[in-house]
């Protein structure tokens, strides 16, 4: 069985969703006799203080205590999310964000490849990690964007106070695990931009 629900934020409605829920879910599991019980999750979510990370964590938790066969893969962000990020940040204008932040973009699909094999190889009782081939420094993901989008935007560096910026800027959103995805955040924006020199 393969639990992908989940509700982004925090607090209360959070809870109620994914450790709750997962709860529900593990027993109800348990009780129809599934032999295994994969769970999708984020890299950082034991080292990046976020507050949906935390409650990302306990689910994971409640997983292994539960009476099904599990396993944990925990991904690494996916392009759509970053380039999503990227236009938020730059709603005013320049691109607002820490230039040192790390983040190691995965392609949804080969996420979704990891996730087959893993139901087909059976319950490790374990967790995984898995990220995309390349860690790269936000402004560098950036500079490529503006490339990509024939953008001028200016990157205005501003630095992330506090034990989440230390994280992020230490790459609490990547792993060393292999193996890794294969498609790099140069192909997601030739993908969905095309490429510069054919425009």
């Amino acid at each position: 069985m393969l639990h992908l629900a989940s509700r982004p934020g925090g607090g209360a409605p959070t809870h109620r969703v994914d450790v709750l829920g997962t709860r529900r879910l593990a027993l109800a599991a348990g009780h129809a006799g599934v032999a295994h019980l994969l769970y999708v999750s984020i890299v950082g979510v034991d080292r990046v203080p976020i507050p949906y990370y935390r409650q990302k964590l306990a689910a994971e938790q409640v997983v292994a205590a539960g009476p099904v066969p599990w396993t944990v893969l925990r991904a690494t962000q996916f392009p759509v999310f970053l380039d999503r990020l990227l236009r938020a940040a730059s709603r005013l204008g320049p691109v607002l964000g820490d230039p040192a932040v790390l983040a190691q973009p995965v392609d949804q699909h080969e996420v979704a490849a990891r996730l087959a094999e893993l139901l087909a190889t059976g319950p490790l009782t374990g967790v995984q990690e898995y990220g995309g081939p390349q860690v790269l420094r936000f402004d560098d993901a950036v500079r490529a964007w503006r490339v990509a989008r024939g953008s001028r935007r200016p990157l205005l560096p501003v630095r992330l106070p506090g034990r989440l910026g230390r994280e992020l800027r230490a790459g609490g959103l990547t792993t060393s695990a292999v193996p890794t995805g294969r498609r790099t955040w140069a192909d997601h924006l030739a993908d969905t931009y095309g490429r510069p020199d054919r425009r």
